[in-house]
């Protein structure tokens, strides 16, 4: 790589750099503080430390995590060979976050239209969100396999994403949902990114859906590569069908009565965030939405009504023994329910949640069309 290319990609290491920065400074110090660090010291790393010992006849069996061992796994073979003291750990578990936001900036440059200095500059601010979140954040200063989970969910989605689908990125897709799995159990619903993923993709060279009616053609080719698909799964179902005959559950026995099970509320919630993070975007999501009220309120009434019932159907009142608890759940318990059990600052996000998952078609179109504006263009000739 020559020095003039390097400068150019050097701004994508900044979301990366920016976290080992900040996460040197509390490992090297020794915070301790926090649902991350209390996570650690009381769950994984007792785990590390005991594969470590056990290496390699590990006992899977029960041990002090809800999750799958293969993140365990990975820190005790170097706390093994390497080093194991606790920064040393730490550190080497922060490359898992480093690896899924070194991808996550490097996926947006690559999705970004325009200039590449304009793509790299969109794609990092557009991921220092993601570095400044307290999830990922903690995730990655502390020993917790969430990011690591949450790297693998990425690569099975841009896998998915790309327009040339096919026999290649189902193999891979394969592979890393079992790797995936192996690490968190809980992200066997990303089989059905790649069942989508073989069924939507192009069944020609060159074409395109434009309508959803057009995922019903070709149907005999559109099968063949979703059984594929669901075959080049099927190992990570068997792994987690293995620990669940090993554990007699969804988790160790030992953490058995630490998992509360399905959450009735979650689609809402989940709605609600994306409808309270929308507002960072709304520079993207203003033009889309002036045109979804003027020109297609039939959309618009739909996608209202399915954020009504996703977020009226469930209670979504506070609740610390219905799982209903902290982040946006702490919000919801300072306003007014209705009906007993309903509140309405959920119900309003998840509604908007919806509407502005509608909108991302569209907000890509806007972009697109205005960075291929003429006048756009001659600027950038000029300069």
């Amino acid at each position: 790589m020559t020095e003039r290319a390097l400068h150019r990609w050097l701004p994508a290491l900044l979301p990366a750099a920016l976290f080992l920065v900040a996460a040197s400074a509390l490992i090297l110090g020794g915070f301790e503080r926090g649902r991350g660090a209390a996570d650690q010291i009381n769950y994984h790393e007792p785990v590390i430390r005991t594969f470590a010992d056990q290496w390699p006849a590990f006992d899977f069996s029960d041990y002090l995590s809800a999750t799958t061992p293969a993140y365990h796994v990975a820190l005790a073979t170097f706390a093994r060979f390497f080093a194991d003291s606790r920064p040393a750990l730490q550190f080497a578990g922060a490359l898992f976050t480093i690896g899924l936001l070194l991808t996550l900036t490097l996926a947006g440059m690559a999705g970004m239209a325009g200039s590449k200095r304009d793509a790299i500059g969109r794609a990092v601010l557009m991921t220092l969100p993601v570095t400044a979140s307290l999830y990922v954040f903690s995730s990655g200063v502390w020993l917790l396999p969430d990011n690591a989970a949450w790297w693998g969910v990425l690569l099975i989605v841009l896998l998915a994403l790309r327009a040339d689908f096919g026999t290649t990125q189902l193999l891979w897709s394969g592979l890393i949902l079992t790797l995936l799995v192996a690490t968190r159990q809980i992200h066997l619903w990303a089989a059905a990114v790649v069942w989508a993923a073989a069924w939507i993709g192009p069944t020609r060279g060159d074409d395109a859906l434009s309508s959803w009616t057009d995922l019903l053609r070709d149907l005999p080719l559109r099968l063949r590569r979703t059984l594929v698909a669901v075959a080049v799964t099927l190992p990570a179902f068997g792994v987690v069908y293995a620990f669940v005959r090993l554990w007699g559950g969804l988790s160790p026995p030992m953490l058995r009565d630490d998992v509360q099970g399905l959450n009735p509320a979650a689609p809402a919630f989940i709605m609600a965030q994306v409808g309270l993070f929308s507002l960072f975007f709304a520079g993207w999501l203003i033009g889309p939405a002036r045109e979804l009220v003027t020109k297609r309120r039939s959309t618009l009434l739909l996608a209202v009504g399915a954020g009504l019932v996703i977020a009226l159907v469930p209670a979504t009142s506070y609740s610390i023994d219905a799982g209903r608890f902290s982040g946006l759940w702490n919000a919801a318990r300072a306003t007014p329910l209705v009906f007993g059990r309903v509140s309405p600052l959920i119900v309003v996000l998840a509604v908007g949640g919806v509407d502005c998952g509608r909108l991302l078609p569209s907000a890509r179109r806007a972009e697109m069309d205005y960075l291929n504006r003429p006048n756009l263009v001659v600027r950038r000739k000029k300069k």
